[in-house]
């Protein structure tokens, strides 16, 4: 019952981000504890003896990484990547990877996220001086027809991407690959497995009311 709250909870996060631009959704599969615990000390995996309880499941959230719809939004700043890698921004805990390109100009030229943090190139945060600016396939940040930097795309952080493999698209924004209809399919699902695990309960429950409160009786 526990593994499937927790699953709710991963389901509920994917249908809060369906139209978050960029997200990508988490899909769950379980583990048991043992197993988790043999691998995480690297030990090999022994086989459980016949009969043997099964241990308490674990839940393993795993990223989706397929690509959601290109939108047209026709805004410049507003970028998105048809292949692989992210954005690489710069915040007060460091530098983070982000595939949603909702981006802005700020008041000084900077290329920021919609949180205000800058959007990193090869020679720090991108800045724009000029209204004549575009940015090509490969990352290249033009100003009247000149390269004057080249965003940073990563597939994790210190790991660039080559701006062939990344595929860069201006005034296009890349949506959600959340399916809201699959998403509530598996959350019924989920809700009813842990129905079914709640029945169980209560009948283990009863039987072992009647067993301690009525056959104490002609024992």
């Amino acid at each position: 019952m526990k593994a499937q709250i927790d699953c709710q909870d991963v389901i509920a996060n994917n249908l809060a981000n369906v139209s978050t631009s960029g997200f990508k959704r988490s899909s769950v599969s379980f583990i048991s504890f043992d197993t988790r615990f043999r691998e995480a000390v690297r030990n090999p995996i022994a086989p459980e003896p016949p009969g043997a309880p099964c241990s308490m499941p674990m839940l393993i959230a795993r990223q989706d990484v397929r690509p959601g719809v290109m939108q047209d939004t026709g805004v410049p700043t507003n970028l998105a990547i048809n292949g692989s890698g992210s954005f690489v921004v710069s915040t007060p805990n460091g530098e983070r990877l982000t595939r949603c390109g909702n981006f802005a100009l700020d008041s000084a030229g900077l290329l920021i996220t919609s949180e205000g943090f800058p959007v990193l190139g090869q020679g720090g945060p991108i800045s724009i001086t000029n209204a004549n600016w575009t940015i090509d396939a490969d990352g290249s940040v033009k100003i009247d027809g000149a390269v004057v930097d080249r965003l940073r795309i990563e597939s994790e952080p210190g790991v660039p991407v080559p701006g062939a493999e990344a595929g860069i698209h201006q005034g296009r924004l890349e949506g959600s690959n959340v399916n809201a209809v699959q998403e509530m399919v598996t959350m019924i699902s989920v809700l009813r497995a842990y129905e079914a695990n709640q029945k169980s309960v209560q009948t283990i429950d009863q039987t072992l009311d009647k067993v301690i409160n009525q056959m104490a009786r002609y024992a």
